[in-house]
Formats: C-alpha cells, structure tokens, sequence
C-alpha cells in the first residue's frame, strides 16, 4: 500500500491509498481473480466507517485499487499507546471511547453484511479479518473498516474450500 495523489480535472488533488498487486504476485491468475473480485465488490460499498474505494484497475502489469486515505492510526496502534502512557501497564483509554470506536466499527460491518446490489438481491458480504489491526482512528476522530480484501461473498464461502477454523488474514 502506497500514499499517493491523483489528479483531476483544473489540478485538483486527492489523496489516496495505493494498493497494489506487486508483480509477481500478478502472475497468479487465482490471486488477480480475488483481487478483481475484491475491486468490483468494494467500489459498490458506500458508508461513513467502511474505507471508500474510488476507482481500480491496471497499469502496466500491476492491478490496484485507489483508496480513500484515512490519517490516523490502526486501534491497535492506539490501543498500545494507551497501555504505554500507564507505569502500570493498565489502559489508559476510557471505556467510553473504545466502546465508540467498536460502535462505529459495527456500523460499518453492518451496512457491508446488509448491502444490497442494484436489483436488490443481497450482496452477502463477509468481511473474515475483522480485528484492531483493520480498525483505522482518523485524526479527526474518524473510524473506518479497511482491508475487505478478504471479504467474500456468502456464496463464495459456501462453495469455498477453506479449512474450517483456518485463519485466512
């Protein structure tokens, strides 16, 4: 994943997330599957806590995604600030905050697992790494769910041959 900008129409900038397939990895025809897979997915999905993603494709031999960029930090980068500013050790985070932090992440999730495509059929989506590392804290107070690239569709998962109780992040 890259920092980068793309420009518009004028000179308008925006700041983005680059994430890419690097190139041998783009060899793999299975993996360039998922991760087309995973750009026509996320380029549907539209809410306030789900990091938004505004346009992919392919240049050259690399595939990416071009993601907003959230500036902040994971929770578990916060959640580990915290434990460090106690001699202690105990947390210093309010239960408050936490709670809204995992409030917000819910209501991300929430919209991606109830989302529906244009016709109204349910899309199905299961996010399958959902942990304080994929949690990001804007510095403006923001949350935002990342790294749906191991979302699946529901019917994918069933016709998965994924081990039960395997971790796929």
């Amino acid at each position: 994943v890259f920092r980068a900008k793309t420009l518009g129409i004028e000179g308008s900038e925006r700041l983005v997330a680059l994430k890419r397939l690097l190139p041998f990895i783009s060899a793999d025809k299975e993996i360039v599957s998922l991760f087309i897979d995973e750009a026509k997915l996320l380029i549907q999905l539209n809410q306030a806590n789900i990091c938004k993603v505004f346009d992919w494709g392919k240049a050259e031999d690399s595939y990416y995604l071009a993601m907003e960029f959230v500036a902040g930090c994971t929770a578990k980068q916060a959640f580990a600030r915290c434990r460090e500013e106690q001699p202690d050790g105990t947390p210093t985070m309010p239960l408050a905050q936490a709670c809204l932090i995992v409030m917000k992440a819910c209501e991300g999730l929430d919209y991606a697992h109830n989302r529906k495509d244009a016709l109204g059929a349910e899309l199905g989506v299961v996010h399958r790494d959902v942990s304080p590392s994929n949690l990001m804290i804007s510095f403006e107070g923001g949350v935002k769910v990342i790294d749906l690239g191991l979302a699946k569709l529901e019917r994918q998962l069933r016709q998965s041959n994924s081990a039960t109780g395997t971790m796929q992040g």
